[in-house]
């Protein structure tokens, strides 16, 4: 029965999202951005987790890097409830001035 009704809401929304799909509008200033995120995740032990996160984004139709972000996670659990965790992000902006 529940699953009936998750359809049937969902079916719903569907279709009320397609009436109203005329009225949103997104900005668009003439700038194709293409970014990408790459992550992944490895259990060291039962109670120790490592991450790594590398995301990037080139910008001007695609033709300038301008960002990019690396960051590794360590996270430890400490007791049933408790878990600890450590991370370090590093960060390279392009400078906005040197357009």
């Amino acid at each position: 029965m529940f699953r009936y009704f998750f359809v049937l809401l969902f079916s719903s929304l569907i279709i009320c999202g397609l009436f109203y799909a005329n009225d949103v509008e997104a900005y668009d200033n003439n700038d194709y951005q293409s970014w990408q995120t790459l992550a992944a995740q490895w259990q060291i032990n039962d109670k120790l987790q490592f991450g790594l996160q590398d995301e990037f984004r080139i910008g001007k139709n695609s033709t300038d890097f301008y960002y990019n972000h690396v960051q590794l996670d360590l996270l430890g659990e400490i007791s049933d409830h408790i878990s600890l965790g450590a991370g370090f992000r590093y960060i390279y902006k392009k400078n906005q001035s040197k357009d």
